[in-house]
């Protein structure tokens, strides 16, 4: 087993090597797969030549021990690439735990199939030594230390000049030294008008603002950059091109001019401020959840580091600071009302959201005005939500609560002792005006951690649901303009 750990561990040495010298330096996509499929499979079949057994079935157990130490052992590097890399500030357990995701275990069964595949074809190697060449058993078991050292010294050699053989071609681009666009190769390309920006070739400038923006090397000929002038704003995005031909978008930038107002850019749906100078204030807007599974996620991947790399030229702006402890003020013309919110969250807003209920709630469908969502950025939960009704179905307090309780009977209306409902918890003023507060509770659970605030204003209809929010603040803030 000792032999097959050491093996094991030679190789996917070499995998990164590969990875590392010439999928970088090179950049042929093909390569990737290859060494991906070759190397397992290279892996499996050596874990069966190197012992010496006289049934097919006696290899096995090693087969599967050594596909599992190699998986394993990929998966952690990987990681500790990408960690020491991207010098991430996540706790050791959350990011090195190898079954925190689906994808993950896929890539752990993937690598695992393609490992136990090659102790196959090693076994039918085996098979196919014994019955052709019978008095000329292979058995890497019983090699030399003398041949080991050769079989290393080989693998330097190749890996060590083509490292040197790569690192000498052109990758015909401009590369940053010394603060200095220079060229690498002949590229068909003008030599870029901005500052160097980390040492990267791939930027995108705004003029008028002096907004810079770089982006990762593997972006490269995978996303249109687009721009146009809107209302109060001029857009940039960064879309993704899927293999549908589609565009995908990974994040905009809009640059609104510093007389708009910061509170203003706060209020608009999915906005966030980021940078300000004297006369710009740049904000940011995130793409939604990936489409497809393949570039697309992994681009996104990149979009915080490359909203986090933003700058103005010359260090003429400053970053806007934002947090859990930083509120910010939203404020609806439309309807007369302002709330403050942690400007770490993302707001949403969705104009005449229907709801449609199933027969276990009675069926049936009505409309919200409008959803004023805030949530975790990108892909977090929401925390809270505001929904406006202009035409309710009831007027008073206790008739939304009748009405809301008749619809939660039909869950449970053909069980003997199950119930759901809405209980009062307790009885408020938002800004004056009389409010409930309520949860749901069933025979079975309180579910009081998710509460609704409900009042009627105007002819409007308003609930407010939080979780895990400090609400107590946010509900002293409401006000009607």
């Amino acid at each position: 087993m000792k032999k097959t750990i050491i093996l094991n561990t030679i190789l996917i040495a070499i995998g990164f090597a590969v990875y590392t010298f010439l999928l970088n330096l090179l950049q042929p996509n093909w390569l990737g797969g290859v060494t991906f499929l070759a190397l397992p499979i290279l892996a499996g079949a050596l874990t069966v030549l190197v012992q010496n057994k006289n049934r097919s079935y006696q290899y096995l157990p090693k087969v599967l021990a050594g596909s599992i130490f190699y998986t394993f052992l990929v998966i952690f590097l990987i990681k500790l690439h990408i960690y020491i890399l991207e010098n991430l500030n996540l706790s050791l357990w959350p990011h090195f735990n190898p079954f925190s995701d689906k994808d993950q275990l896929f890539i752990h069964g993937a690598l695992a199939g393609i490992y136990l595949l090659g102790g196959l074809i090693g076994i039918v190697i085996r098979g196919a030594n014994l019955v052709f060449l019978p008095k000329h058993k292979f058995d890497l078991n019983n090699l030399s230390k003398q041949t080991y050292a050769i079989i290393a010294a080989a693998c330097l050699l190749v890996f060590g000049g083509g490292a040197i053989f790569a690192s000498m071609l052109s990758k015909n681009i401009w590369v940053c030294e010394n603060g200095q666009w220079v060229k690498d190769g002949a590229p068909n390309y003008d030599k870029p008008k901005v500052a160097c920006i980390n040492g990267t070739p791939y930027f995108w400038n705004d003029g008028p603002s002096g907004l810079e923006i770089s982006y990762p090397e593997n972006w490269r000929g995978k996303i249109d950059i687009s721009h146009h002038e809107e209302e109060n704003k001029r857009v940039v995005k960064f879309d993704y091109k899927n293999s549908n031909g589609e565009n995908e978008m990974l994040f905009s930038v809009s640059i609104f001019s510093a007389d708009f107002g910061l509170d203003k850019i706060f209020s608009l749906p999915n906005e966030r401020p980021i940078l300000k100078t004297d006369k710009h204030i740049i904000a940011v807007s995130v793409g939604e959840l990936p489409q497809e599974a393949g570039g697309y996620a992994m681009l996104r991947e990149n979009v915080d580091e490359v909203i986090e790399l933003m700058r103005i030229s010359g260090g003429r702006g400053e970053r806007i600071a934002s947090g859990a402890d930083i509120w910010r003020k939203y404020q609806d013309d439309k309807y007369g009302f302002s709330m403050d919110y942690p400007s770490n969250l993302r707001l949403k807003i969705s104009d005449d959201f229907v709801i449609k209920y199933s027969d276990n709630y009675g069926g049936g469908e009505k409309t919200i005005s409008k959803v004023i969502n805030f949530a975790v950025p990108y892909t977090g939960p929401g925390l809270m939500n505001v929904s406006i009704y202009e035409n309710p179905e009831t007027k008073t307090l206790d008739e939304w609560l009748k009405k809301e309780n008749e619809r939660l009977s039909h869950r449970y209306k053909d069980i003997e002792g199950r119930f759901l409902r809405y209980v009062i918890d307790e009885k408020i003023k938002v800004d004056g005006v009389d409010a409930i507060v309520v949860y749901q509770e069933s025979d079975m659970e309180k579910y009081d951690y998710n509460k609704e605030v409900i009042f009627f204003k105007d002819d409007l209809l308003f609930t407010i649901y939080y979780r895990n929010l400090e609400h107590e603040r946010l509900l002293k803030s409401f006000e009607f303009l």
